[in-house]
């Protein structure tokens, strides 16, 4: 199920590619950015998406549980 081997590095490269991208500079009518905005926005919902997944991965398996702790204060010490 968490076999990510070949995965998380295209993630990180990603991640790099995504923090690289700076807001227009010649946008006068504000199109470009709202554009811009609206893709973000669906960044976050889908990065939102697989946190939530994720975290309910980790409470079926029982890590915090296991630890001691339960999976809300796992993912707030994330």
């Amino acid at each position: 199920m968490f076999d990510y081997h070949g995965v998380m590095a295209p993630l990180e490269s990603l991640l790099d590619q995504l923090a690289g991208i700076t807001p227009p500079t010649d946008d006068p009518t504000g199109r470009t950015t709202t554009s811009e905005l609206e893709l973000w926005r669906k960044v976050r919902n889908l990065a939102d998406h697989r946190i939530a997944t994720c975290a309910g991965d980790l409470d079926d398996l029982r890590v915090a549980e296991k630890a001691g702790s339960t999976t809300k204060k796992l993912l707030i010490e994330m």
